[in-house]
């Protein structure tokens, strides 16, 4: 009888340990998830990174309150992917540097969200998390600029100019959302820095291929330019992938 009292207070308290806020000391002061409390996230890493905590997971919701608050004890969740054009917002603690080094472009623009920032190439049918918030990053304080070599925005006079380069990834922070603060910050190494120049003024490709075409093929060729950047961009319901990525009487 002592042996089962044992049993079901140990349960009952594993239990109430389990479904009680998680206060991470070192991150955020409430709503924050670390260590074992994050056996219910899924999220494909790049090798070398790993997840410290994440804190203010909710999802907005048509429900008066305008939110769904993620209780990651009892809920499973995925950054992987997204549904019906919904993906999570909060924070993402990582630390670790990303053993391969990261290549893409650099920005200099001055912009409401901004005015530095890193842009790597990368594979949009990828886990949602790893192409789209760990391959670019939002920068702009001086020692970014000093390490990329970038020139001041106040010195371009509102014009636009960027660099290819190759970074070292380590520590990122991940702040997901709808907002001009949401974006990723990290401490990085440059491994390679071109030479700034004026931004290439890129055309949509589209618009040069249906020039001059007769209205059927036109409508034709934007369908299909449609549904393959909803396919790469997110989160994007799926019924919107439905209707334009399914053939015309199929």
């Amino acid at each position: 009888m002592r042996r089962v009292s044992l049993t079901i207070l140990c349960i009952f308290s594993l239990t109430s340990a389990l479904s009680a806020p998680v206060n991470c000391k070192g991150y955020e002061k409430e709503g924050c998830y670390c260590g074992s409390q994050l056996s219910n996230l899924t999220v494909t890493l790049p090798p070398g990174l790993r997840v410290d905590a994440v804190c203010g997971l909710h999802f907005r919701t048509y429900h008066p309150l305008g939110v769904h608050n993620i209780d990651l004890t009892r809920e499973p969740l995925s950054l992987d992917s997204y549904k019906d054009g919904n993906y999570p917002q909060g924070k993402i603690y990582l630390s670790g540097t990303i053993q391969t080094p990261i290549s893409g472009t650099v920005t200099v623009h001055e912009g409401p969200a901004g005015s530095l920032w890193f842009h790597g190439r990368r594979n949009p049918r990828g886990p949602v998390f790893w192409e789209y918030h760990l391959k670019d990053m939002d920068l702009g304080t001086t020692d970014d600029f000093m390490k990329l070599r970038a020139p001041r925005p106040d010195t371009l006079k509102g014009q636009c100019r960027e660099a290819e380069a190759t970074l070292r990834i380590r520590n990122p922070v991940v702040l997901l959302g709808q907002t001009d603060e949401a974006g990723t910050a990290a401490e990085f190494d440059v491994v390679r820095i071109s030479e700034y120049k004026p931004c290439k003024d890129r055309e949509d490709p589209v618009a040069s291929l249906i020039r001059r075409q007769p209205a059927d093929v036109v409508a034709l060729i934007t369908r299909i330019a449609a549904c393959n950047y909803y396919q790469g961009e997110w989160p994007y319901a799926d019924g919107t992938l439905v209707e334009l990525c399914t053939p015309v009487g199929g």
